[in-house]
């Protein structure tokens, strides 16, 4: 309960430790049920976001082969290519994993099993145990298991949100529109992209748990940048929000969102961040005053810098001021 409606770092925290104490407790006495809620608990692994694989390769350049929603694993996998593991997380579903009975599973505990080894699957970005998961939440029946691993495999995605709507799963229901909203972004079905934005914004309403409600925020700022109106705002919103589910995530998924440089970013590429760091870069000011004036992080600062430079094609601050110093525009 403290993980889930995380309000703070401390709260995170708490519940991480007390999910990783009940694990341990659960391995000594052996309880599979305990292991699995503990490991589970834990919650899956973070997206970077919508616009992550657009960000990694350019809109529409994805294949465009086969139905919308069925493409193969390397399209998920690049979704979730820029959040970095957490090692806690990793740790807990390998210990959960291994505490599987290696042959003869009882048919009861498909399910669990299947969805213990969707969400390493996702972690390692293993597409052979995403497959065995599915097999394995298939055999069981279980629908909520098969969304795992149908999201864990990366592909029959609009089944799946079929799935999470059905279950009334708000968690569930984030993760496979965000999903899909990547893979038309990918697709460069940006109609589409925006239909699953917008339900996914939706899900914030009312008590949402702390993963609903970033994935709903960030989704608020990936529309508007989508529409060609980037919302600092929204994205620093979106950013708070992450930061209380998993921090390491929050800032590759931030930038990814103010990295974006579609066809309706403006101009030249830059985001809206991008020409406001840009303005005071050609002053000479250094990446600490940037960070001072824009209330950003130094690093932040230097990774729209470097986006920058890679963009407008120079490799150093000097050069950067000899092409746009005489006020030509970006």
């Amino acid at each position: 309960a403290r993980l889930r409606g995380a309000g703070s770092a401390a709260a995170r925290e708490a519940g991480r430790a007390s999910l990783t104490g009940a694990l341990r407790l659960g391995l000594r006495a052996g309880d599979l049920g305990l292991i699995a809620a503990a490991a589970l608990g834990l919650g899956p692994r973070p997206s970077a976001g919508s616009l992550a694989n657009a960000a990694a390769h350019g809109p529409g350049q994805g294949s465009r082969s086969g139905a919308s929603g069925t493409g193969p694993h390397a399209s998920a996998g690049m979704h979730t290519m820029l959040v970095p593991v957490d090692p806690v997380r990793v740790a807990a579903l390998r210990d959960a994993c291994a505490a599987l009975p290696p042959a003869g599973l009882p048919p009861e505990q498909h399910s669990v099993a299947a969805r213990l080894m969707a969400r390493l699957a996702d972690e390692l970005g293993q597409a052979e145990l995403a497959e065995r998961a599915l097999d394995l939440a298939r055999a069981g029946g279980d629908p909520r298991a098969v969304a795992e691993a149908l999201l864990a495999a990366g592909g029959r995605l609009d089944q799946v949100v079929r799935e999470a709507a059905a279950l009334g799963d708000a968690e569930l229901q984030a993760r496979a529109y965000d999903l899909a909203a990547a893979d038309a972004v990918w697709r460069g079905e940006k109609s589409r992209a925006m239909a699953l934005l917008a339900q996914t914004a939706a899900l914030g309403e009312g008590r949402p748990t702390a993963l609903v409600r970033w994935y709903a925020l960030r989704a608020a700022a990936e529309l508007a940048a989508l529409r060609g109106r980037p919302d600092p705002a929204a994205a620093d919103r979106a950013l708070a929000a992450g930061q209380l589910v998993d921090p390491a995530a929050a800032e590759a998924a931030d930038r990814a969102l103010r990295g974006w440089s579609g066809p309706d970013a403006g101009s030249g590429g830059l985001t809206t961040r991008e020409r406001e760091v840009l303005a005071w870069a050609l002053r000479g000011a250094p990446a600490k005053e940037i960070a001072s004036a824009l209330v950003l992080g130094e690093r932040t600062v230097e990774t729209h810098l470097a986006s920058i430079y890679r963009k407008l094609g120079v490799r150093t601050r000097l050069e950067l001021i000899r092409k746009l110093g005489d006020g030509s525009s970006p």
